[in-house]
């Protein structure tokens, strides 16, 4: 895959990127942590040389997201540091689909829950302490600007927003967070009003 990652064709790129988007988590534990390392630089480097709006930086985000998903890439500063702008320039992307991407990845690596899904017991914040609270509230302010975005991309943002305020906690209660934490409740209870409506 780290081979094919890098081959001149992009339609090959975009296949071998959403080939490991659907490498299941049972099979990554027991892929040996340089290669997971390889895989992890050849996408993050195939997703940054990307143009926007093309299909393989839809399969980087894809598999990214997926990456995030598991307990072993979200505590690891080798995925996260390079991923984590990724995902942020994505949110900017002109494809929707593309910003849909980004903010379900950024949800995925903010989830407390290993496959993302809210079932199984909680496992804490999974940004602390590889992310500081500066990223975090960077995230925050990122995913706040697109919970007013088209539905597919509100969705995974106003979930986003929900980890990230749980994962800063007593942060936004200082001077720099409570504009931050007043913005995030109102849209959070505004988005509860819209779907009782």
């Amino acid at each position: 895959l780290p081979r094919a990652l890098k081959d001149v064709n992009a339609e090959v790129r975009a296949a071998a990127a959403t080939a490991v988007a659907e490498v299941p988590a049972s099979t990554w534990h027991c892929v040996p942590g340089q290669q997971r390392q390889m895989c992890v630089r050849s996408i993050v480097e195939v997703a940054s040389a990307a143009p926007g709006g093309s299909p393989v930086r839809m399969a980087t985000l894809t598999a990214l997201g997926a990456m995030a998903l598991l307990h072993s890439f979200k505590h690891d500063a080798a995925f996260l540091e390079p991923a984590v702008p990724i995902f942020l320039a994505g949110l900017d992307d002109q494809n929707t689909a593309h910003r849909c991407r980004a903010a379900i990845a950024i949800a995925n690596t903010v989830s407390t829950h290993e496959d993302g899904t809210g079932d199984g017991p909680p496992a804490g914040s999974p940004l602390a302490p590889q992310v500081g609270d500066q990223l975090k509230r960077q995230l925050l302010e990122a995913v706040l600007r697109h919970c007013g975005d088209t539905d597919k991309v509100a969705a995974p943002a106003l979930r986003a927003v929900g980890f990230l305020v749980a994962a800063l906690g007593p942060a936004l209660g200082a001077p720099a967070g409570r504009g931050l934490a007043g913005l995030a409740r109102d849209l959070l209870l505004s988005s509860l009003e819209n779907s009782a409506a």
